[in-house]
Formats: structure tokens, sequence, C-alpha cells
């Protein structure tokens, strides 16, 4: 993948060996000649589909790239290596509000180890600051710290649209002021999250704070399926074990997810001010999945269907020493819970 300078007529500056030369009197063309003519440079990214990262210098050199205005669109990004960013203070986020990331992202099963980004007065804030129809996939991170303003996540701050599919943060610290989450801090457009984990702690001054997600404002239809966060959750306002705060003009669908660990909020945590309407069609998401595990037993949901008590005997065949209870969560579902 080579990366360097063009003219405004396109043609590519680059030394023999793909060095830059960000000079204006001339540039050493693709043959290795001295060409004498004074022109503006223009970075670029262009010549190949797929840049492969192999240190955490190249990881870095991405980002900068991103940030200069190469957006890779239709292009993937390999991960090839564990990466160890233990060296690298204020490591700078992956694409920015002017500059989002819109390639796609392939972590290869591979780790990021030691990434801290502190940032406290920045929005944006994570692996990737903000990513517009990105793809990210088969990526973790461990021993990760990110701390910034608005829209932080330990994967992403801000995703407009998108898919990010089997990727977990692992050991992470994830801090802010409103809209954060431990993987992503703030959702927009149409995003589809599956297979997707955190383990650590996220905390808000403010608001719409999740130990998956911070903030979902989708304009369109979306969703998040087959995740789990466990996490222990802070703010002062809408605060939740997977998600701090859904506003949606369409459908948003929430399915398969699990949720441990412990949330800590405002008045806005688990509040409903009167009954939520209920429109005929409008789609309601019952999941079983949701139940929970006690010292003594198993508490499972139960919402006046048939299959009421076939989750309760599965569950009892997977705990066997476990007793387990159901309890009628039919309103807590209308409630949007």
């Amino acid at each position: 993948y080579l990366t360097g300078w063009v003219t405004p007529e396109g043609v590519p500056v680059i030394y023999a060996n793909g060095t830059l030369i960000p000079s204006t009197e001339g540039y050493v063309d693709e043959n290795g000649d001295w060409i004498n003519q004074s022109f503006e440079l223009t970075l670029y990214a262009q010549w190949e589909d797929a840049l492969k990262i192999y240190t955490a210098s190249d990881l870095k050199n991405f980002s900068d790239n991103v940030s200069a205005g190469q957006t890779f669109s239709g292009k993937t990004v390999y991960l090839m290596n564990n990466l160890d960013l233990s060296g690298f203070e204020n490591f700078n986020p992956i694409g920015t509000f002017d500059h989002p990331f819109n390639g796609t992202f392939e972590g290869n099963g591979f780790t990021i180890f030691n990434l801290n980004i502190t940032k406290e007065d920045q929005d944006n804030i994570g692996l990737f600051g903000y990513t517009a129809g990105a793809t990210i996939n088969d990526l973790t991170l461990k021993n990760v710290q990110f701390s910034g303003k608005n829209d932080v996540g330990g994967l992403i701050g801000m995703m407009n649209g998108g898919h990010v599919n089997n990727c977990s943060v692992k050991e992470v610290q994830v801090t802010g002021y409103d809209s954060i989450g431990g993987l992503i801090g703030n959702i927009g457009m149409d995003c589809n999250i599956t297979n997707c984990s955190v383990f650590g702690s996220v905390s808000g001054e403010h608001s719409s704070v999740g130990g998956l997600i911070g903030l979902i404002r989708c304009v369109n239809e979306g969703k998040i399926a087959d995740c789990f966060a466990s996490c222990v959750v802070e703010s002062r306002g809408n605060t939740g074990g997977l998600v701090g705060y859904v506003f949606s003009h369409d459908r948003f669908l929430i399915t398969h997810c699990i949720t441990t660990g412990s949330v800590k909020g405002g008045d806005d945590i688990d509040a409903i001010e009167g009954t939520l309407p209920r429109i005929e069609g409008e789609p309601c998401v019952p999941s079983y999945m949701n139940f929970l595990i006690t010292n003594g037993g198993i508490i499972c949901p139960q919402f006046d269907d048939e299959n009421d008590a076939l989750a309760i005997s599965q569950l009892q065949a997977i705990f066997p020493d476990k007793k387990v209870v159901g309890v009628k969560t039919r309103e807590v579902v209308y409630g949007g819970g």
C-alpha cells in the first residue's frame, strides 16, 4: 500500500523507495527522476485497495492518514499482529468529525493492548474516534483506557452508520461527560452491532451512559444482537447496563443480549412517567436471555406467552442445582426495559 503525495494533476510524488517528498520545488517521479516543477501537494492513499498493519507505528501512521483526509472508503485495512501500544502516549483516535473513517477494518482475531487515550476536552474519543459507514470485524482491545468529553467509547466514539461484528473490549475504563459507552459512545443512522462484548467500567458525569452503548439516536432501522456487557456503569442521568438511552425515529431492535454488573444512575434510571403508548403493529421484543443468576436461584422473565414454561424448563436443565423462578415482566418490555 503506497501513501504519499500527488500533484494537482494526480501525478504520484515519491522517492523510488516510497519516501515522501513534501517539496514545492519539484518532485521525484515513479522512475526516480527529478522533475523541476512547482505545485501544491495533496496527500493521497489511493494506489491499492488494502493496507496491512504489522506494527504499532503502522497503526499510528494509519490514524494520521485518516486525520489528514484519507477516508479509506472502499478499502480494507488488515491487522496482521497483536499490538502493544504502551509506548504511545495519547494515541490519536482513528477518524475525526471532519475526516471520519469510511473503510473496513479487519482485526483478524488479533488484540491491541495497553492503549490510553486521554483528551478530556475533546469529543469523539475511542480507538476509532469517528466512523461513517465503516465496518469493523474480529478485533479485541485489552487493558485500555479512554477519557474524553462527549461521544466516548472503547472501540468507537461516534458511529454514523456501518457494522461492528465479533469485537470485544476487555479490562476497559471509559470516562466522559455525555454519551459514553464501553463499546460505542454514540450511534446514529442505521447501524448493526453483532456478537460483541465489553468487560470493565463506564462512567459519565451527565447522561446517556451504557455498558455497551451510551446513546442510540438512530433515524433509520438498526440492530444490536448477541452482545454481552459486564460492567460497572455510573452516571447522573439515563443509565443502562447495556444501553444508556435510545432515541429512534424508526425501529431499532435489541435482541439476544445479556448484561451483568452494577448500574448507578440519577432520577432517570429505569424511570417512566406514566404508560408509554401501545400502537398496534409496533414490535415488542421480549427475551428470555435476560434471566438473572442469583446465589440460590435463577429469575426467568415471563411474558404470558406459550413459551414461558419452556424457558423455565430449559433453564432448569442448564442449572440443575438452582431453583428457577418465573417473574412476569411483560409490562417492563412494553415500557422499553
